[in-house]
């Protein structure tokens, strides 16, 4: 086993929409991209909300050639809006591949093109020079960029996957966009739901990035709107003995003040259930290491 580790940078953090701000400039207000940089200098990044704008620019001034894997969770605007300002995409030499669920109706190319058709966007999408290519997923086991990935459908509107990556025997969890649902509620699931099935996929992650976008209140409103509750993120991440959990999808409206009461809270929940499990906000700009 390789001495390196995987260097983790979140680069989007937000959920739902941009939300720029002074009390927003601790944890960031971009929407969702996570950048994974492997051992092997290979590159995934996690989804393609406008935080992936940052990353392109950091891209182009750190690597004379850019080949990187981007895995979609799904295809609502939070998750794939930076993609046309990703400026990596427009030099030739870079080599992209786009990787995401098979969509029933349209394929994942026209899902790339269509948010650059003129009435959206001014450039189309045959003006980007990179080498551009689309792998739809399933379910299952797959190996992209040497790497073991594991996939499974997560509870949110529309289809919606979470993905886990084993490098060099650490692993790493991304789940956002999750609806945990409390073990009482009348809440409609959007898949077959079985909390077990989840609790199994992440157990002992290295690192767990999930969803965590709303307070109990919050949640009672928004039932079904695929996003859970923090208290449930974090029970969730016990029951999976997972090692650091990372609160991810901060909701638009919650300042870094919010943020930071959230995690004392967490912090405490933690404690009072005698897991030795770190917990932490994702914060725009911050680099971890597994």
């Amino acid at each position: 086993m390789r001495n390196s580790k995987t260097a983790i940078t979140f680069w989007g953090t937000r959920g739902s929409i941009p939300s720029p701000g002074k009390d927003k400039s601790k944890y960031g207000g971009n929407t969702s991209c996570v950048e994974v940089k492997l051992p092997n200098n290979q590159l995934i990044i996690l989804d393609a909300g406008t935080g992936i704008r940052e990353l392109g620019k950091a891209l182009l001034h750190r690597e004379k050639e850019v080949r990187a894997y981007i895995f979609l969770s799904h295809y609502h605007w939070d998750h794939i809006q930076g993609l046309p300002y990703f400026a990596p995409a427009y030099n030739a030499g870079n080599t992209l591949t786009i990787l995401g669920a098979k969509h029933p109706k349209f394929p994942l190319e026209n899902i790339f093109s269509s948010q650059m058709e003129s009435i959206h966007f001014p450039v189309k999408s045959s003006s980007l020079s990179a080498h551009i290519s689309f792998n739809q997923l399933s379910l299952g086991n797959h190996c992209v960029a040497d790497t073991e990935v594991k996939i499974i459908r997560v509870n949110h509107p529309g289809i919606n996957f979470s993905y886990a990556l084993n490098v060099d025997g650490k692993k790493l969890v991304y789940m956002t966009d999750n609806e945990i649902l409390p073990r009482i509620t009348n809440a409609k699931s959007h898949i077959a739901y079985e909390r077990e099935k989840f609790v199994r996929f992440i157990q002992g992650a290295d690192m767990l990035i999930h969803d965590a976008q709303y307070t109990d209140r919050e949640y009672r409103i928004k039932k079904g709107w695929g996003h859970s509750a923090w208290k449930e993120t974090v029970k969730l991440a016990v029951e999976g003995e997972a090692k650091h959990l990372v609160l991810f999808h901060h909701d638009p409206d919650h300042s870094d003040a919010v943020i930071d009461s959230f995690l004392k809270e967490c912090r405490e929940q933690i404690k009072k259930q005698k897991s030795p499990m770190k917990c932490s906000g994702a914060m725009e700009g911050k680099t971890v290491t597994v």
